[in-house]
């Protein structure tokens, strides 16, 4: 059941102000540890219920939200943090279950509820910093679709300096709610220190993304941005450079991290193969993220694939570049990067007459194999952290969108 937050922080229809910190002891559901038995799912989007009350609250009791305001707000939050497929998320909460369930076998329901509450708030965190990132990059990309809708910043009533904005307040409700919910726990600082660092190396990959179509040796903030005619970048290595920092290290491990964290077990497992698997299979699914952009439908993938227009250095223009041929790289210079059909459909030709489909499957081949061969290690140092680990990679390995 979960208590009404807006009963204690909001008295007879006024605000009244409250201390982070305080909330944790307010809003606790005590039927998360039946829920993340049965259906972990369930149990994950209840606890966005208990942080979606406490942010709204605290931003009427002491951010000034007024009641005009509200509804952009809460929808706001709901459209961008919920529809998603929680992977990021709901691993946190098996992974430290496991690792709760093999450390404390005897623990009591109340404890082993309060960790899958904190696992969940942690999860979210890491939900909601997703959102953040993606609100921003939709803008910055030019997107169109984002979970099947219009992205955020192309609904009718944002605009796109509000969702800029808005992409910032996501941000701030990630600290927020661990302000709220975990300011007493004794791994508080710890889990703090986890979210800046994943958060830092996150926006330098974004950094690294953004900046890929411009001749690096030309990149200088006084000097006018040329798009690149001779791809000199777009090498295997300076995409290893944008997967590892973008997508692998706030997509695995943090979600590693905060599991490892929440469950008690962070000096049990080698914190190199934690990164190494995070790496390893973050680098896999930003790969397949490109093969699906380019070979995918937008009804299979929720969006329309625009990497090819967007002059994205992505794994198969990458791949492409070391392979092809002085001719096939005059024909894809001539015509990637260009929002025209038939250009988009000559590019893919290109990739095509490379064997870029069966160079994917080569590679996944070969990711798979170094995957099981660090969930192996992992699992003869704590069992407990495996079997969580490798429920993220099963939902990970060979999925279609």
């Amino acid at each position: 059941m979960s208590i009404d937050i807006h009963a204690k922080v909001l008295r007879g229809g006024h605000a009244r102000p409250f201390q982070l910190g305080r909330l944790a002891a307010v809003v606790h559901r005590t039927d998360v540890l039946e829920l993340a038995t049965t259906q972990p799912l369930k149990a994950f989007l209840a606890v966005y219920d208990d942080i979606h009350a406490a942010l709204l609250a605290d931003s009427q009791s002491n951010l000034g939200l007024d009641n005009d305001r509200l509804p952009y707000v809460k929808e706001m939050m709901d459209t961008n943090c919920k529809g998603g497929k929680y992977n990021r998320g709901l691993s946190v909460v098996e992974i430290a279950l496991e690792i709760a369930r093999a450390l404390r076998p005897t623990g009591s329901p109340a404890e082993l509820s309060r960790l899958v509450h904190d696992a969940s708030v942690c999860g979210w965190a890491i939900e909601f910093m997703q959102a953040h990132f993606l609100v921003l990059d939709d803008i910055m990309d030019g997107s169109e679709m984002r979970r099947g809708n219009p992205c955020w910043y192309r609904f009718p009533g944002v605009t796109t300096p509000v969702a800029i904005n808005d992409g910032l307040i996501l941000m701030a409700w990630v600290t927020r709610m661990l302000e709220i919910f975990l300011s007493d726990r004794e791994n508080h600082a710890q889990l703090f220190r986890m979210l800046h660092d994943v958060h830092m190396k996150t926006c330098m990959g974004q950094f690294y993304d953004t900046t890929s179509m411009i001749d690096s040796t030309l990149l200088r903030p006084r000097i006018p941005q040329v798009v690149t005619t001779s791809y000199r970048d777009y090498t295997v290595k300076n995409y290893g450079l944008i997967a590892r920092f973008k997508t692998s290290y706030y997509t695995y491990h943090l979600s590693f991290l905060f599991g490892l964290a929440i469950g008690g077990a962070t000096g049990m497992v080698s914190a190199t193969d934690v990164e190494q698997l995070a790496l390893t299979v973050g680098e896999y699914f930003q790969i397949q993220d490109d093969f699906l952009d380019c070979f995918g439908t937008p009804e299979q993938i929720g969006k329309i694939g625009t990497d090819i227009e967007d002059r994205k250095c992505c794994w198969l223009a990458a791949t492409f570049q070391e392979i092809a041929s002085a001719e096939q790289k005059a024909v894809f210079a001539a015509n990637y990067g260009y929002h025209d059909s038939v250009k988009v459909a000559r590019i893919k030709a290109l990739y095509e007459e490379v064997h870029l489909k069966q160079r994917f499957a080569e590679y996944e081949a070969a990711a798979v194999e170094a995957t099981e061969v660090l969930l192996g290690a992992i699992s003869r140092q704590c069992p407990s952290f495996e079997a969580g680990a490798r429920k993220l990679w099963n939902r990970t390995y060979k999925r279609s969108k």
